[in-house]
């Protein structure tokens, strides 16, 4: 095992405290006091036998010193007797007998030495009961009462106490400390309890139970509490000064936990002579001193129980006995707390007031911290005796009595009275038998741990002189495996044995006294520990022992006596008589150690646990193998369980028995993530998805910091959500809000701010744990719950951090604190423990700390636990950690399962049949319990089975019949409950007014949590769940509707969570399937900056990949049945950010995804694949929130880009109200101070408020007719939420000027089109709240009118070329223009940059400006060469060399803006490189040239600094011009003419981070050809290579098209995986051309067409291959002119794409 040794001694002390003090430094006792010869009870505590007893009245009752208990006979016989064993032989001077009523009118008291031979020492044969005191002298070890005749012929034998008195026992002589002289003395105290409870129904408090003087009243059952704080205080004046010798503090459970005991002579100034550091609940301080005072004090610094105060039973103080010891003590100094850094986050640490967990005290020296606190075992290290053990089928306790021991089974439902809704599966408490030590000390006995591992514990019982036995318990195991040490004799004792047995199942030991050595012996345990009561429930063990033990039967128990030292005993529970063999050969394989341990292997997505222990063989000759118990979660996920030999019933369900020291679980992940890509389906209303988004806003902008974490992650789990929703839809202002917020709460909580900081992380290194200072649930005190918190904070931190760095860089250590808190996968931290919360063997996390509870530890938020593994995995995936993944993987696929079956029961096998619903609220080590701790209510008891609502509860839905089911069981629940409810109101006498009310009021799956019940209900039903949202979206919580309408509507579209195909790779992902549509749709996460490509299985093997770019999540189809490699298309990028600009601005859209079409908005909607298609730059002259997709055949859909763009620009209006003062008529007024005048008073005190209505209106009446294009509203609170603008010119006939169903209240302006009325009104549609709509003011404005455009060239007559711009002196503009003399409108063609005027031309323009009235038409002339005096350049030919020519370039935006647009004359279409400043082009002239000047029509994305370059082959150039200034439009670039065939825009520095667009490239120079301008053509030249080219499609972004003509064998296209998919080359111009060689990689065309074109639009086949062979082809044809050839596939002859190596066209 892995901690501690065993068997180390515990140092002889008077009790555990003191030890503890004096290793602080006491000064050594000087003079020992003479000893004491006083008779004292020699009697208690020691083994005792009876020849009966009933239940619960063992014989040692009547040796613990308590009046409370007693020892009881059976009641059938007259002959009974008790006796105690001394544990030496030894002399003893007077008996004591304490009588219950009913007494022995006749006995005898005998001795003995040996228990078999008896002698009479006094005889009674007239007793009348009541208190005797025998003065009896003798010398024996044992002595007997044997009763003869009852005084109650109808009952048994009774008795209180039977007190032997002698003066050297075993039994410790009790110190004799003297007259307690702190009795009755005056006290004071700092204050006394007040709580609640302590009130009667006038308001008048009650403390006479916590007074002061009940802790020096000598009575132990009274006591003194403090108020609930630290810094409390007890002084005792004692009257007069003392030489004080010893001061004892009996405290309560409520003690001190740092305490000084101080003492003053005058109550004034105090010294403090001992301190305590580490108190502990029930401690008695037993402190020795000596000082000289009249006042004694315990100042109280901290508390253990941080829910309560100071308690103390009996303050006591003794004078200084002359000769005794004058111990001092050095005064430890208080724990120093510090702040502690991680990364920019810090932590408190070692803080005395805020540390309010409990110590484990409880453990040996070798248990270090970090420690356990979480899993079933912990209550032995808080408390002197731990609380009942759960292990399965055992439940053990140690007591002053031993261990006890019990067998539990399924259990039992008690009956339910007709108002009963809450109720528990109850199991067996009563003990089977107890096992006991000889020469236990059970005054100072306690249970300490002593070891632990992973699935078991071994604790030691001690008392002060030694340890007296060790027991191992392991969960899961049919044994329980004990060892003694120095105790050589044992002691089994129970009422309840019906039979001892041996190995062939024959009585043994039947008779009183009977002796028997043997290796081992069975036992049959018969009692009434079962519903009925009735004295029918059976247990077998079998007890294996050393061989030569001896098994002595006296009366009720049975002595073991070991042949020698370190004896040892397992116990196995058998299922019947029969096994005793079988366990008895595995009986000497005693556990040592335990672990599970898990692999995930990602290849197919299956987790594999494995369960194992270490034992160690006690004897030669006997198998080292041992059994274990597997669980329901355990055996329906392995094979291990194929040959179970026994199957334990359990409250979990059947448990089966396997031998062997291992076992095995395998369990398939489904995937996880953090929510659903965006909705698709035609239902999906993105508009209302934002308007719940803006209500998540509107409900998170005032949030203030919580001080309990677990309710700050409530804070956070929405806001995390509302990020990705918001991303996905575009939002990116909402993202952005959300984000702002989520860090504001992380970095408070990250950080330590001092004193007056609520919001903070404490770090408890007696633990090694990290909580917080305030908590409602206990994680401070109780170390409880931390999963549920920290699963929020750890999903919050993950989606925080995948949008921001910084935030990830600076916290990630402080994020990764909260996972080794709560979930730490490493077993070799030096600060946190392993798996603090989850059971590793039962599946599931414990929520409670300490496990302080009969009935085990308990859980009751299974989702919560859940979640919590899930931001662990996010935490995983995000980070590329794959422990932390793996970690995740195992702790959600199991605790799931554990789930299913134990809070669901979804194979319908585990629960007892009598379970009357479909649900456990909490599950308890050793019941199961239908409520929650807050309410018992069907809702709760579901719901808090459900939240948060996120992807990972798709997990329930995969099984669609349970999954239903569950649902339905929470609406036939609740119809109950609210019937019982009912009855008990009548019962009450309630009124039915009273009655109706409490029914409106209950909660129910449609009226309460319904943002739970009805997504829930969407993995089933999601039409029906969708429906119910949709008639009371209102009613849901505004921090969770967008979510809520987000996750039905993906249950709706996607189906069911299936394993049918597995995802696996480095994202999160999942796969679905949805029955009506047949269809597989995958969700993936990739929340990192790479590029990541995840792989679908099905159970024969790979079936497909998918590539998903950064920071995306989308949703793609997939296929069960046939194969597939998808790409997703890149996100476009839009040339201009976010942000606001005082001008139009001028947008851009690439992606560099080849081949992928753009579909792009401008108002704010969601694009789709029918929204507009990007064809080249528009202007954004007003508001604008610009949002972009990339789509592509063959491709996963691109992730949205988005791009608020904010243009100020010139004012729209003019400044004057014109609706101030005017005739207002309103629908209703809600009173007649709110009227409808209020609202153009130019007074924001006064308002209008109309009537409770959503269809209500307000309009003014203007007095004449206006153009107007601005509303302003002044919404008081009760704002709508939905509402229309409408203007009219005679108030009957209204047009709507704007419409929202998102408005968020508060001040608004509208800008709408000019338009002309004399009305205006505001129609409601929808109010946000319950009341009318109320506005302070409302205002109406006069458009302004743009200014007409301005030409920068006057009209005129040139002689050559003008570049001409156009603008407007008003600011945010968006400019059309004609050149054919017509009139522009809004469809003309958008200004851009300059105008080319080549020609004569007359330039029409006119602006428009949203909400402005439209500026007229600006004209301008221009005649070119008529007249003109000007020269021409010299040198020049007026031919541009460049149009139509092949280009080449660095790369592409996109298909839209290729290459060969730079040279096709057209100034509409334009090439734009990719983003790099090293972007470039050339064009291919045809021949030589001598070249002397460039023009470049740049469009926005200029060079700054460029190079003009030429060559001869188009490898080698030389620099011709160096451009270092570039100002963009058009710009002639002229040098010294130079003998070129290629000439190259070689880019330095882009203006912008885009690339360089050009809207034409011209070449001008010397030697072109008379006629056409065409070159000579040569013949045999391969014209493809480095043409332009175009494609269907690739497979991905290195197997793209233009690698088929680059010349280089090495390279490829591949195209997408389609038969009719096509590449086409464009030559730049027509060649006479005859032959194509294709040069196929191994995916060949076995069908397919060669064919030519001179448009690219029409399209000739010159040759048909229907017999393609793959390698290199020729195919030769007749020769054709041509400037576009194309290979138009028509067969593949593999799976694939075509792939080209090379494709080469040849002239004739």
């Amino acid at each position: 095992m892995r901690r501690g040794k065993f068997f180390t001694k515990a140092k002889k002390t008077a009790t555990v405290i003191l030890t503890a003090a004096l290793t602080l430094g006491v000064v050594p006792m000087q003079n020992t006091k003479a000893q004491d010869n006083s008779a004292y009870v020699i009697s208690q505590g020691r083994m005792a036998f009876a020849s009966s007893s009933v239940s619960n009245s063992d014989p040692a009752y009547a040796f613990d010193s308590s009046k409370a208990t007693r020892w009881e006979s059976s009641w059938d016989n007259k002959e009974e007797w008790i006796y105690v064993d001394l544990g030496k032989v030894t002399d003893f001077t007077e008996v004591k007998l304490y009588w219950e009523g009913a007494y022995a009118k006749k006995y005898k008291v005998q001795i003995s030495n040996d228990e078999e031979n008896w002698d009479t020492v006094y005889t009674n044969d007239n007793c009348n009961g009541g208190n005797e005191t025998l003065n009896i002298a003798g010398r024996a070890r044992y002595v007997r009462i044997y009763m003869t005749d009852k005084a109650l012929a109808a009952y048994g034998y009774s008795l209180y106490e039977f007190e032997v008195y002698g003066t050297d026992g075993v039994t410790k002589r009790p110190a004799d400390y003297g007259t307690n002289i702190a009795e009755n003395k005056s006290v004071q105290a700092s204050s006394l309890r007040d709580v609640w409870w302590m009130y009667d129904n006038n308001g008048v408090i009650n403390q006479t139970s916590v007074l002061a003087k009940n802790a020096v009243d000598g009575n132990d059952d009274t006591y003194w509490c403090s108020g609930e704080s630290d810094n409390q205080w007890l002084t005792v004046d004692l009257g007069r000064n003392y030489d004080i010798g010893r001061v004892v503090i009996d405290w309560n459970s409520d003690a001190g936990k740092m305490y000084d005991i101080q003492v003053s002579a005058d109550g004034n100034n105090w010294t403090t002579v001992y301190r305590q550091l580490k108190g502990y609940g029930y401690e008695v301080a037993d402190i020795p001193m000596f000082a000289t005072a009249r006042y004694v004090r315990m100042n109280g610094y901290t508390r253990v129980e941080s829910g309560s105060g100071f308690s103390i039973k009996e303050f006591e103080v003794y004078e200084y006995k002359t000769g005794d010891a004058r111990p001092t003590y050095d005064i430890p100094n208080f724990p120093e707390s510090y702040v502690a850094a991680n990364g920019k986050g810090t932590y408190l640490a070692n803080s005395m007031y805020n540390e309010k967990a409990k110590l484990p005290v409880y453990k040996d020296e070798s248990i270090k911290s970090p420690i356990d606190s979480n899993d079933w075992w912990q209550s032995i290290l808080i408390n002197r005796f731990g609380n009942t053990l759960c292990t399965m089928p055992f439940k053990t306790k140690y007591s002053t009595k031993g261990l006890g021991i019990l067998t539990a089974t399924e259990g039992w439902l008690p009956d339910m009275g007709e108002t009963d809704v809450n109720v528990s599966v109850n199991t067996e408490t009563e003990t089977d038998f107890y096992i006991l030590p000889e020469n236990l000390d059970n005054s100072s006995a306690c249970d300490k741990v002593m070891d632990y591992s992973d699935y078991s514990v071994t604790a030691g019982l001690y008392d002060d002189s030694h340890m007296a036995m060790k027991s191992t318990f392991v969960k899961g195991s049919p044994y329980i495996f004990t060892e003694y040490g120095d105790t050589e004799t044992i002691y089994i004792s129970s009422s309840s044995i019906t039979s001892i047995f041996d190995g062939n199942g024959n009585e043994i030991l039947a008779d009183n006294l009977a002796t028997l050595k043997t290796d081992h012996i069975g036992l049959e345990i018969t009692d009434s520990d079962n519903k009925a009561k009735t004295k029918t429930s059976k247990s077998y063990y079998c007890l294996t022992v050393p061989e030569n033990t001896t098994f002595k039967k006296i009366g009720s128990y049975i002595r073991v006596t070991f042949p020698e030292k370190n004896g040892y005993m397992s116990i196995g529970t058998m299922l019947n008589k029969s096994q005793i063999e079988t366990f008895y050969r595995y009986g000497y394989a005693f556990v040592t150690d335990t672990s599970v341990t898990y692999n995930y292997d990602d290849s197919n997505a299956k987790i594999t646990s494995h369960y194992s222990v270490t034992t160690t063989l006690k004897r030669n000759g006997f198998t080292n193998q041992t059994f274990q118990c597997m669980l329901p979660h355990q055996w329906k996920n392995s094979t291990d369980d194929d040959n179970s030999f026994a199957t334990y019933p359990s409250v979990r369900g059947d448990m089966k028995a396997i031998e062997g020291n291992s076992f095995k679980t395998v369990s398939e992940f489904a995937g996880l993530l953090p929510t659903f890509a965006l909705p698709t389906g035609s239902d999906f209303d993105g508009e209302a998805l934002l308007g719940y988004l803006n209500e998540l806003e509107d409900a998170t902008k005032n949030l203030n910091p919580a001080a309990d974490a677990y309710w700050e992650g409530k804070n956070l789990h929405p806001l995390g959500m509302g990020v990705l929703m918001a991303d996905q839809i575009g939002a990116t202002d909402l993202r952005d809000t959300f984000l702002k917020r989520m860090k504001k709460i992380l970095i408070n909580w990250f950080t330590y701010d001092g004193k007056d900081d609520i919001s903070y992380f404490i770090y408890n290194p007696n633990w090694g744990t990290l909580y917080y200072e305030q908590s409602e649930f206990g994680a401070n005190a109780a170390i409880c719950d931390h999963h549920f918190t920290y699963g929020y904070f750890m999903f919050a931190a993950t989606v925080l951090a995948a949008y921001d760095e910084e935030f990830y860089n600076d916290y990630k250590g402080m994020i990764e604190m909260m996972i080794r808190d709560y979930a730490n996968p490493s077993d070799n931290d030096s600060e946190y423990c392993r798996f603090r919360a989850y059971d590793l063997y039962e599946g599931h996390s414990w929520a409670g700390g300490y496990a302080d509870n009969d009935s085990g530890n308990n859980q009751e938020s299974a989702s919560e636990s859940l979640f919590s593994w899930v931001s662990m995995y996010l935490w995983g995936v995000l980070t590329e950690n794959e422990v932390y993944r793996d970690a995740g993987v195992f702790g959600f696929t199991n605790e799931m399962e554990a789930v299913e079956q134990y809070w669901f029961d979804y194979d319908k096998d585990n629960w007892i049949e009598a379970w009357p619903y479909d649900v456990v609220g909490q599950v308890y080590g050793g019941i199961n319990f239908y409520g929650t701790f807050f309410g018992g209510q069907p809702l709760y008891v579901y719901g808090i089975q459900w939240l948060p609502i996120s992807e990972y509860l798709t997990y329930y839905g995969m099984n669609q019949t349970r999954c239903a089911e569950i649902y339905q069981g929470l609406l036939a629940d609740t119809d109950i409950a609210m019937d019982k409810a009912v009855k008990a109101a009548n019962k009450e006498g309630k009124s039915q007014e009273e009655i109706d009310k409490m029914l409106k009021e209950y909660p129910q799956a449609d009226t309460g949590w319904q943002h739970i019940t009805w997504p829930f209900l969407s993995q089933t039903n999601p039409n029906l769940a969708l429906s119910k949202f949709l008639e009371n979206d209102t009613k849901v919580q505004k921090t969770d509707t967008a979510n809520t309408y987000w996750f039905i509507h993906a249950m709706k579209e996607l189906g069911v969570k299936t394993t049918d195909i597995i995802a696996t790779g480095d994202c999160s992902a999942a796969v679905y399937y949805n029955k009506n549509t047949n269809k597989y749709t995958a969700t993936v996460w990739n929340p990192t900056n790479e590029t990541k490509v995840v792989t679908f299985n099905n159970p024969s093997g790979k079936i497909g990949t998918a590539t998903i770019g950064a920071k995306a999540l989308v949703s793609f189809e997939v296929y069960k049945d046939k194969s597939f490699n998808i790409v997703q298309a890149e996100t476009p990028e839009i040339s201009i950010p976010t942000g606001a600009y005082d001008d139009t601005q001028y947008v851009t859209i690439q992606t560099k995804t080849e081949g992928a079409v753009i579909h792009y908005t401008v108002d704010g909607t969601m694009p789709t694949k029918s929204s507009p298609v990007y064809d080249g730059t528009f202007a954004v002259s007003d508001s604008a929130t610009v949002k972009a997709i990339a789509v592509k055949d063959e491709c996963i859909t691109s992730a949205m880009a988005t791009s608020t763009i904010t243009v100020n620009g010139t004012p729209v209006s003019l400044d004057t109200n014109i609706a101030l003062g005017k005739d207002v008529s309103v629908s209703s007024e809600e009173n007649p101070s709110v009227g409808g005048d209020k609202m153009v008073d130019d007074d924001t005190t006064t308002r209008w408020s109309s009537g409770f209505s959503d269809n209500e209106w307000a309009q003014i009446d203007l007095g004449k007719s206006y153009t107007i294009n601005k509303v302003a509203l002044n919404w008081e609170a009760s704002y709508a939420k939905a509402y229309k603008l409408q203007t009219s010119m005679d108030g009957n006939n209204w047009d709507t000027v704007y419409e929202t169903s998102n408005c968020k209240g508060g001040e608004e302006e509208i800008v709408f089109d000019a338009t002309t009325c004399r009305y205006v009104r505001m129609q409601g549609v929808k109010r946000a709240l319950d009341y009318g709509y109320s506005l302070w003011e409302m205002g109406a404005y006069e458009a302004a009118t743009v200014e007409n455009p301005q030409f920068s060239v006057a009209s005129g007559d040139y002689n050559k070329t003008q570049n001409v711009t156009i603008s407007s002196p008003t600011k945010g503009v968006e400019i059309r223009y004609t050149t054919d003399g017509s009139t522009p409108d809004k469809k003309s063609k958008l200004y851009v940059s300059a105008i080319k005027i080549s020609k004569d031309t007359t330039i029409k323009a006119v602006a428009y400006r949203k909400g402005m009235i439209t500026s007229g038409v600006s004209t301008a002339t221009y005649k070119i060469g008529s007249g003109s005096t000007e020269e021409p350049d010299e040198g020049v030919t007026g031919e541009n060399l460049a149009k139509g020519r092949a280009v080449t370039v660095s790369g592409e935006e996109n298909v839209a803006m290729k290459a060969n647009n730079a040279t096709d004359g057209d100034a509409g279409t334009r090439w734009s490189s990719d983003f790099t400043d090293d972007a470039w082009m050339f064009v291919d002239l045809g021949k030589e040239y001598q070249v002397s000047q460039v023009v470049l029509n740049w469009e926005g994305a200029y060079g700054k600094a460029y190079r003009i370059q030429t060559s001869m082959d188009g490898e080698n150039w030389t620099t011709v011009k160096n451009v270092t200034n570039g100002l963009g439009g058009i710009e002639t670039v002229t040098f010294t003419a130079t003998e070129a065939r290629y000439v190259k825009m070689q880019g330095v520095t882009r203006a912008l981070p885009y690339g360089y667009s050009l809207w034409e490239m011209e070449v001008y120079g010397t030697g072109a050809s008379s006629g056409d301008g065409e070159e000579i053509q040569p013949s045999g030249v391969n014209v493809a290579k480095n043409a332009s080219v175009s494609a269907s499609g690739a497979e991905a972004e290195g197997v793209v098209a233009k690698y088929a003509v680059d010349g280089n064998t090495g390279s490829r296209w591949s195209s997408n995986f389609a038969d009719d998919a096509w590449i086409s080359v464009d030559l730049g111009k027509t060649y006479t051309i005859n032959k194509v060689v294709l040069n196929w990689e191994g995916a060949y065309g076995k069908e397919y067409k060669i064919q030519t074109s001179s448009d690219e639009v029409n399209w000739t086949t010159v040759k048909n291959v229907t017999d393609g062979a793959g390698g290199v082809e020729t195919i030769t044809f007749t020769a054709t002119d041509a400037r576009y050839v194309k290979l138009q596939g028509v067969k593949r002859a593999l799976p694939y794409g075509y792939s080209l190596w090379e494709l080469e066209i040849y002239t004739k």
